[in-house]
């Protein structure tokens, strides 16, 4: 039997993550990942896409992405949906704050649902100044999507959940993930790095190559001056942790394997080529 149609296209990159792509009507073609934590009983997903469908996909069964998440059958995850019936709570962390990032926010937290968002502490007032502009969202005739952020991360903050622990941080999670702040593309762009499986998640900061070319956009707001030092600031700190990771191999039982796996560094997660 075929699986039902659906406005997403899912691949495993890692033991714990995947990617999805969205068909979207804006052509953007947003990437969205989506992390099964196995510290906590979280899904974390980088961004949101658009939340609307092509016309190609308008009928589709699937075109709103938390329903997807709960339901869809997965050929990557053994047929298996990635978070069957929500049983796992939503952190969602914004790249930054573009309608294609941003637009399906929404279905994760409207009608009772509930989720956390996390976002550059670095562009709090770029964000709350001026969403419908600094978002595009009036550039697309949508407004822009009412939601709050549960977390303003600051510079090289490691994540632990929940974000509101008690003050002596009992039951507190360390999720093994840390949040760069990259401004360049815009002010509130953000990177996050995945200490367990080696991976950088870069939103629009760069791309990895495609058909269209995917040249680095800058919209008015952003600069390409900032957008060099957020790049040599990420090609320092993935060094390092390459540098940790190396002296981690070599004083393991398995350390000229692993120094060996370690030699090509982290994934830059960026758009499919």
């Amino acid at each position: 039997m075929a699986p039902p149609r659906a406005s997403f296209t899912t691949k495993r990159i890692s033991q714990t993550t995947f990617v999805i792509q969205e068909h979207d009507a804006y052509g953007e073609h947003p990437l969205i990942y989506v992390k099964i934590s196995p510290r906590a009983n979280v899904i974390v997903l980088s961004d949101t896409g658009c939340n609307a469908p092509s016309d190609e996909h308008l009928n589709d069964r699937y075109t709103n992405l938390r329903r997807y998440l709960g339901h869809y059958p997965v050929t990557d995850n053994n047929g298996k949906p990635l978070n069957s019936q929500s049983s796992r709570k939503y952190i969602i962390i914004c790249s930054h704050c573009h309608f294609d990032h941003t637009l399906g926010i929404p279905s994760f937290v409207e009608d009772g649902q509930t989720a956390d968002i996390v976002a550059s502490a670095a562009g709090r007032d770029f964000i709350e100044s001026d969403l419908d502009t600094h978002g595009l969202f009036k550039y697309i005739g949508k407004p822009a999507p009412k939601y709050t952020v549960t977390k303003w991360a600051q510079a090289f903050e490691r994540l632990t959940y929940p974000f509101h622990a008690t003050p002596d941080h009992d039951g507190e999670v360390d999720l093994g993930i840390t949040v760069l702040h990259t401004p360049g593309h815009t002010p509130d762009e953000l990177a996050w790095y995945d200490h367990d499986e080696m991976h950088l998640y870069v939103g629009d900061s760069f791309y990895r190559e495609g058909e269209d070319g995917m040249p680095i956009v800058f919209p008015k707001e952003g600069s390409m001056i900032e957008w060099v030092f957020s790049m040599q600031k990420l090609a320092v700190f993935v060094r390092a942790e390459n540098a940790r990771a190396a002296d981690d191999a070599t004083s393991g039982p398995d350390a000229s394997d692993a120094e060996d796996e370690q030699e090509e560094g982290p994934d830059l997660c960026g758009r499919w080529s």
